[in-house]
């Protein structure tokens, strides 16, 4: 049980910092100063032309020794205005709001547990519905990597330069979520054999 308390403590406490979190951003955004450039890690530009790659590895220090610099990718800077501080806010919040929500299932499955009932219908559907959520997570991340891509390319265009994103999320993510549903699932096939024993007795 005292195992049990210290994860209920750390996931309360995760909940309590994602939404300082959340208050932090938003009051940190809406208090900046219009045309202040913020620096955008995801997306960035990729540099598909070689005859700007070429202009531009011109550009750098010559090595002493032999070396290829690359200059295949740049970052960038965007002013800070009112659609893109909605932006910003809107996108943080939807992740934090989904994080929230598995750490609030997590948290019931917890108490649950403290009960004395881990093993019933309810905990293992919000295995489930845990697992079906990581599993969900990359193409969410995806999506709105798309839409903030599409967001900038729309208002920003450079002849032999494309926008790419590098996924944080991936297989990993998806395949632990899969055994999250796997192992909810076999809870709640667990559950009713043991109910169908109980009643057979």
């Amino acid at each position: 049980m005292n195992k049990l308390r210290i994860i209920r403590i750390i996931v309360k406490a995760s909940m309590g910092l994602l939404i300082l979190g959340m208050v932090f951003v938003t009051i940190f955004f809406a208090s900046m100063k219009e045309g202040v450039f913020i620096e955008i890690e995801q997306p960035h530009w990729v540099i598909k032309s070689d005859q700007l790659q070429e202009v531009l590895r011109s550009q750098l220090p010559v090595p002493d020794k032999p070396m290829l610099l690359s200059v295949e990718t740049l970052e960038m800077r965007l002013p800070v205005h009112l659609n893109l501080r909605l932006i910003v806010i809107a996108m943080m919040f939807m992740v934090s709001g989904y994080m929230l929500w598995i750490l609030w299932l997590i948290a019931t499955i917890i108490h649950d547990v403290m009960k004395g009932t881990p093993f019933n219908l309810s905990s293992s559907k919000r295995v489930k519905l845990i697992g079906t959520l990581v599993v969900l997570a990359p193409l969410g991340e995806w999506i709105l990597n798309v839409f903030f891509s599409l967001w900038i390319d729309n208002r920003f265009h450079f002849e032999g330069m494309i926008l790419e994103t590098d996924a944080n999320l991936g297989w990993p993510v998806f395949i632990l979520g899969l055994l999250i549903v796997v192992l909810g699932v076999a809870f709640e096939q667990g559950q009713k054999i043991q109910e169908e024993n109980e009643l057979t007795i």
